[in-house]
């Protein structure tokens, strides 16, 4: 440090500042000259210093800088201009400071210094000792290792491949999560078994990483303690699968969460940036030599030698520490667990079989050295090479694992997953999956269509199975079973598991069942390949359950019955409270305020339809648009029951999981937010955006209902739900 402070105290003071300018370094204008040397000192004469200014230069000039270190005596100005171009006088180089040469960046960049002749040595251009002692190694591959066979093509990404089972098996069913997105035991064997031949403990490992990727991917959607496909889900296995482990890496990198594939103590891991570990766990990977198969545990000290330690305190951590997290024993601990975890998962590295005299050995696939870049659009189908599915026994398929995509999520529908092998997946399709699918309305010609289109014409034996008629019952809540075909259902009622949920058999292809038994015989005729179609709702037969606009229509009735028919006594009165109490707006009145807020006594508010619009995200920015004002039923946290609210909405937002409404609550008279997933209802009460200012609240003397502060409603506002509105 002292020849490399001396040489920079020995420069000229505009050498000086066009130096502290390239690594700019504040040299005040009235800095003396010990000021500006050991400024520059503090910036530069440091082996982390020399390695982020090493870095950070072209990969020309640090091959240059690896010449100059293997050449001790340095270059006269002759050979520094033959080998690394000329060097500009001092005065031109303030005129113009943009460096012309490799040798010019050299010397703007305080690395390569000028030293004159003296008697016993000559002029020459020379690197500082200490900056020789400090600049990283170059890594080399040891020539004796083997290389692989460049005819064996390069294998598929592991983690494009799980991340397409993963998907395919939600389609099927949906996958039980934990709290933390990690798929529950039960589900995790249920996976490994499809990604045989893989072992199970790397199976687990691997989806135990990648559920949560494709869950911030929106790939997954939470649905409670289930994950289900989305919409984006098809159009992420048309992609090639290069193209998704680069979808997946790019997540992997920008993902905040801590790696669970990396077991470190608590204190270890507590203040690592992980984008950042892994952005140098990348340029690691990249920095391996192709085409040679390296030791695993033998890798990290020519790398650490080569790139700098893997993590150091100012780099990888969350905020500023001189001391890096980990030493040298964590660091190459991490490297190891690393290159058999993600870099291999995502096809950056392959591991090659472990041997008895080497150990674990890997080799660099060429995608390392591939720019992270967005993928395009998709191919079409026409477009995207395919390869031909393997019908083999009427019924069974056979689907390699690099040609699952998007035409394999249409597939499951009709079909069944059996088991995995080397070859690839295998499917059965038989009378039970097409019973299944045709129950939910797929059509069978969907899936000839689709297999002739993957495996050309399809045999006899499997014309015959898309052929057979599928026999079909149809339940209809909460009372009857009916059969088109009288013998079906006869046929069917002779197995016991289909007998017991039959309450009594009332004429051929007739049957009474127990509300609470349907699903149960559904169950079972599937099972017994009889297509089932279930029709009505179980919830209408209790009054309880009724709707608003059916409590408002009966109640309506009863009032017309009151005024022209005959006397009926209390009969008619105890009805009629029945009815009143399932009104949203008797409710509410009886239900305690939410927010803890003080409610306003005897409050009549508008009645909403009980059923949700079909999207309501789009119902609510249509009324922002329109500047509409728009009546809900919101049911807070607290509260047990919807309690209607009129509104003007304001503006959306998307925070987490769910949506949130920032409205005006006309009221309460104050804006407040709503989650969206809570309203149960929703209806817009004015299309014209200045009539909404006549949905404020108005307090008269004597309401509509005869009490003391209810709300006056315009006129044409109607109260009910569904088509039957009732005007006030």
């Amino acid at each position: 440090m002292n020849i490399w402070a001396r040489w920079l105290a020995d420069c000229p003071a505009t050498l000086q500042r066009l130096i502290a300018r390239t690594h700019r370094v504040s040299l005040p204008r009235s800095a003396t000259p010990a000021v500006r040397v050991e400024r520059l000192r503090r910036a530069l004469c440091g082996a982390s210093a020399t390695r982020a200014v090493y870095f950070a230069l072209p990969r020309d000039c640090r091959a240059a800088l690896q010449l100059l270190r293997s050449t001790p005596r340095g270059f006269t100005a002759p050979q520094l201009a033959a080998h690394l171009g000329p060097v500009r006088p001092l005065a031109e180089l303030r005129a113009e400071p943009r460096p012309r040469s490799r040798a010019e960046r050299l010397v703007l960049a305080g690395l390569l210094f000028h030293r004159p002749g003296t008697p016993y040595h000559p002029e020459r251009y020379i690197l500082p000792p200490e900056l020789r002692r400090w600049l990283p190694t170059p890594l080399c591959a040891s020539e004796a290792e083997d290389a692989p066979d460049p005819a064996c093509p390069e294998p598929a990404p592991p983690a494009a491949t799980a991340a397409t089972i993963v998907l395919l098996a939600a389609a099927e069913a949906p996958l039980a999560l934990c709290s933390s997105g990690v798929p529950r035991a039960a589900t995790l064997r249920t996976l490994a078994a499809r990604l045989a031949p893989t072992p199970p403990d790397q199976a687990a490992a691997l989806l135990g990483w990648l559920v949560p990727l494709l869950l911030a991917l929106r790939l997954l959607a939470r649905q409670g303690a289930s994950a289900l496909p989305t919409a984006t889900t098809a159009a992420f296995l048309r992609r090639a699968p290069a193209e998704r482990a680069w979808i997946l890496q790019a997540a992997w990198l920008a993902s905040p969460r801590p790696e669970r594939w990396l077991a470190l103590p608590a204190r270890a891991r507590a203040q690592i940036d992980w984008p950042a570990l892994r952005r140098r766990l990348l340029a690691w990977s990249a920095a391996l030599p192709a085409g040679r198969l390296l030791d695993c545990a033998t890798l990290y000290a020519p790398l650490a030698a080569a790139l700098g330690p893997l993590s150091a305190g100012a780099a990888h951590a969350t905020r500023a520490s001189r001391r890096a997290p980990w030493g040298a024993t964590r660091s190459a601990f991490v490297w190891q667990c690393a290159l058999t975890g993600p870099l291999a998962w995502l096809g950056l590295v392959a591991l090659a079989p472990p041997s008895a005299a080497s150990g674990a050995r890997c080799y660099r696939t060429s995608r390392a050295a591939a720019p992270l870049e967005p993928p395009g659009t998709p191919p079409t189908a026409d477009e995207r090479p395919r390869q031909l599915w393997h019908l083999l026994d009427p019924g069974l398929l056979v689907i390699a694992a690099a040609d699952l995509d998007a035409d394999v999520l249409a597939l499951v529908s009709f079909a069944r997953w059996e088991s995995a092998s080397d070859a690839g997946a295998t499917y059965r399709i038989d009378m039970q999956t097409l019973a299944r699918a045709s129950a939910v309305g797929h059509a069978r010609s969907t899936l000839r269509a689709l297999i002739e289109r993957r495996s050309g014409p399809l045999p006899t034996a499997w014309e015959a199975l898309l052929a057979a008629p599928t026999p079909a019952v149809r339940i209809v809540h909460a009372a009857i079973a009916i059969a088109d075909n009288a013998q079906i259902l006869d046929r069917a009622a002779r197995r016991r598991s289909v007998r017991r949920y039959l309450a009594d058999h009332l004429a051929p292809g007739v049957a009474l069942v127990e509300p609470g038994a349907a699903p149960g015989l559904g169950r079972a005729l599937a099972r017994a390949a009889i297509a089932v179609t279930v029709a009505g709702d179980p919830r209408v037969a209790p009054p309880a359950e009724l709707t608003p606009s059916e409590c408002a229509l009966l109640l309506a009735a009863c009032e017309l019955y009151r005024a022209s028919g005959p006397a009926t006594g209390q009969a008619l009165e105890l009805l009629a409270e029945r009815l009143r109490a399932q009104l949203p707006a008797t409710r509410a009145a009886n239900a305690p305020p939410d927010n803890g807020e003080q409610a306003e006594p005897n409050v009549a508010l508008v009645a909403l339809p009980a059923e949700p619009p079909l999207d309501p995200v789009a119902e609510l920015r249509a009324a922002i648009a329109g500047r509409r004002a728009v009546g809900i039923a919101y049911q807070s946290a607290q509260a047990s029951a919807p309690t209607p609210r009129t509104v003007r909405p304001l503006r959306l937002e998307l925070a987490g999981e769910h949506w949130y409404l920032a409205a005006f609550c006309l009221v309460k008279q104050q804006e407040l937010t709503f989650r969206v997933d809570r309203i149960h209802a929703m209806q817009t009460l004015d299309a014209s955006p200045r009539s909404t200012a006549s949905l404020r609240p108005k307090r008269t003397k004597q309401g509509a209902d005869g009490r003391r502060g209810s709300l006056a409603l315009p006129a044409h506002t109607s109260v009910g739900s569904g088509g039957a509105w009732l005007e006030p």
